[in-house]
Formats: structure tokens, C-alpha cells, sequence
């Protein structure tokens, strides 16, 4: 499936490269060394998209610059240090790779709390951001209870993924928006939208990895069950009951087998899912005042929404 948002060139060009040589000159010593810009690139990409949308006919100025990366520092403080963990992952390199990360993140939260005063970000908003910054703490901590939990029900996912994925987009949206209006009202709408469009969004990246055996294992053997799979459990109980409470590591049959029932059974609903998300963010857009953003805004959630449609 095609994701617009994976090909960003045509609307955002030099303004991605100006976010990421900013955080490269920002970002100093050892610190560097631990960062890599690949990982939960899809999430992130979305959120640069969606910055480049909400500034539209706009020349991109020092401080759009940093309002633009200041998002950056914390999803890449959260990828780096992420709220799951492979079992297997035990040697004394893991062990300290894992240990060095658990700095790294509080380091990037800095930056961002740092950043917001340097832009000279509206009282207001700052306190709002400020608050959002530690929310977004407090998500990884919550997503570490939902790992292996055999009660994590599409309640909980859909809770976990606003929380985080969503409420990085949402503070992406509102640094953009901050930058076009002073209306409270419209940046907080901003913001609802973008936290849409990024659940929506990381949903449907989900459902297209589901074929790749590696990546459903991966997700399986951390804890962290895509929503397909949530879907499935409520068709095929009994099976996949049995599959988790083997006492050692399924064999790979198992696993191919679980995979296929989750994508015969969970990548329909879920694609579903984020076919309503879309919907409901289409009529949020329609809400924005008259503006670039709002026609770029549209014309991109149609271009998904088409694109999935015939998915399921």
C-alpha cells in the first residue's frame, strides 16, 4: 500500500533536511553516537508531513526551524529508549546499551523544555506543551504494563497509541499551527486532527508489516500484539490461548500460523478502524478556517483513505 506521507519530497524538501541538520548541531558529545534517525521512521515522517501541510505557502523561518524539531528531540528520546524490550537481549552489551539509553531520553526532554523558551513559545502554550512533554513519560511507563498482558483489549491500544504516537503528531500540529495563528481554538484543533492522522496512520503502516514474518514475531516475542491481533483473539480464542500459554518459544510453524490468522481475521477491522479515524479527522478539517493547510489537509486524507478502502 502506497503512504503519502512516506514520500515527503514533493511538499517538504529542504525544510526536513533544515529540522535535521538543526538537531545534528544541536545535539552534542557522546549523544549523537546513541541516535538513529531510521528507527520509527514511518511515525516520524507523518509528523514532518504534517508539519510541512500546516505551513503551507509559508518560507520557513529560524524559529519554524526549531518549532519544527523540538517534537524531534522527544520522539527520538522515545525511539531510542522504547517502552518494550526483547528477553533475548541479554548479553553485557544489550545490558549497557539499554542502561546508556535510560539517560538519553531525559537528556532529549531538556532540549525540548529548553527549545520551548528559545522560540519564545506564548505562556499559554508553553505551560501546555510543558505538560504534554511529561505526559508523554508517564505513556511509556503505562505502555510497559500493557506488555504480555493477555487483558490488553483494542480499548487499551487505541489509549496507548494516543498517548504516545498521537500526542507527538498533536504537539507537532501545535508548534505549526502556532507559527500560522495566536487562535487557541484552531491550534487545539490542530492538534486533535494531527493526533488522528498519526493513530490512523501508524495503524495502517502496522497492518502492512503484518506479512512480514520477522516483524509479527518481533512484536509477538516484546509483548507489544498489533491491534490485528486484538481482533483476532476475540474470533479464534481457543487457538491462539493455546499459542501463548506454550511453556517455551512457539516453533516457527506456530508462529506463521498465528500471523496468517491475525491477517485472515485482524488486518480487515483494524484498516477499518483507521478508515473511521480518517473519516471523523476529514470533518475536523473541514472545522479549520480557510486556508492552504485545510485544502493540503483534505486532499491528504482522501489520498489515504482511497488507499485503503479497498483493503478492507
Amino acid at each position: 500500500m502506497t503512504k503519502p506521507w512516506r514520500n515527503i519530497t514533493t511538499i517538504w524538501s529542504d525544510k526536513k533536511n533544515c529540522v535535521f541538520v538543526f538537531i545534528s548541531v544541536n545535539l552534542t558529545g557522546d549523544s549523537t553516537e546513541l541516535l538513529d534517525p531510521s528507527v520509527d521512521a514511518t511515525d516520524r515522517d507523518l509528523c514532518l508531513h504534517l508539519f510541512a501541510l500546516l505551513t503551507t505557502g509559508r518560507e520557513l523561518t529560524m524559529d519554524q526551524v526549531q518549532a519544527a524539531c523540538l517534537p524531534e528531540f522527544l520522539a527520538l528520546g522515545m525511539s531510542m529508549n522504547p517502552a518494550s524490550f526483547d528477553p533475548s537481549q541479554t548479553t553485557p552489551g544489550d545490558l549497557a546499551q539499554q542502561k546508556a539509553r535510560t539517560y538519553l531520553f531525559p537528556y532529549l526532554m531538556n532540549r525540548y523544555l529548553a527549545g520551548l523558551r528559545l522560540i519564545n513559545t506564548p505562556a499559554a502554550l508553553l505551560s501546555e506543551f510543558e505538560v504534554d512533554a511529561g505526559d508523554l513519560a508517564i505513556a511509556q511507563l503505562q505502555r510497559l504494563q500493557y506488555n504480555y498482558n493477555a487483558h490488553f483489549k483494542v480499548a487499551n491500544y487505541l489509549a496507548d497509541l494516543k498517548a504516545r504516537t498521537g500526542l507527538l503528531a498533536s504537539l507537532t500540529a501545535r508548534h505549526a499551527m502556532a507559527s500560522v495563528t495566536k487562535s487557541a481554538e484552531v491550534i487545539g484543533l490542530a492538534g486533535q486532527i494531527g493526533q488522528s492522522l498519526a493513530v490512523a496512520a501508524h495503524i495502517i503502516d502496522e497492518c502492512d508489516q503484518l506479512t512480514t514474518p520477522t516483524y509479527f514475531t518481533e512484536r509477538i516475542v516484546t509483548g507489544t500484539y498489533p491491534l490485528a491481533l486484538l481482533f483476532t483473539r476475540e474470533r479464534e480464542t481457543t487457538w491462539l490461548d493455546q499459542f501463548f500459554a506454550q511453556p517455551h518459544r512457539p516453533s516457527e510453524a506456530d508462529f506463521a500460523r498465528a500471523a496468517q490468522l491475525t491477517i485472515d481475521n485482524g488486518r480487515g477491522p483494524a484498516l477499518e478502524m483507521a478508515g473511521e479515524l480518517l473519516s471523523q479527522t476529514q470533518l475536523d478539517v473541514q472545522v479549520l478556517p480557510a486556508c492552504p493547510a485545510k485544502d493540503g489537509l483534505s486532499q491528504f486524507i482522501t489520498q489515504v483513505t482511497n488507499d485503503i478502502k479497498s483493503e478492507y
